[in-house]
């Protein structure tokens, strides 16, 4: 699915692209799968990490003992482990029928991913800031 914000991941990262813009599709419709979405563009984002650094296992194997492994959390910047955790925590008050799932959620996570999306874009990708359009709220 084409997206609006996340276009520039499709070269390198197709799957983050997708994610991205069923998210953006979503947002409006049904602010819980776009949540559920973007939780899960955040996750293929720690697993590439993972694989790239050989973080080790961490204890347990949900995201958040992922976010919370010392050797990820002393790579990761503290303002880019704030944007997964976001995503994390919104997309399972989602999953779980939290009432929180509200359109201005959505769109406020989708700025989120687009931020982490454009930091993994430069660190994991090779990309520049000239890489990016500008947001577009949807």
């Amino acid at each position: 699915m084409d997206s609006v914000n996340f276009e520039f991941l499709r070269g390198k990262f197709p799957e983050l692209a997708e994610l991205g813009g069923f998210a953006e599709h979503y947002a409006y419709s049904d602010p819980s799968s776009a949540l559920i979405k973007l939780r899960k563009f955040s996750e293929q984002i720690v697993s590439r990490m993972y694989i790239q650094y050989d973080y080790g296992i961490p204890a347990g194997d949900s995201l958040n003992s992922m976010l919370s492994h010392r050797p990820f959390t002393i790579q990761t910047p503290n303002q880019i482990l704030s944007l997964f955790h976001s995503l994390r925590m919104a997309g399972n008050s989602a999953a779980h029928g939290a009432s929180e799932s509200r359109t201005e959620n959505a769109l406020e996570a989708i700025l989120d991913a687009h931020r982490l999306g454009k930091w993994f874009h430069m660190a994991f990708g090779g990309g520049s800031a000239g890489d990016f359009k500008p947001f577009v709220k949807i």
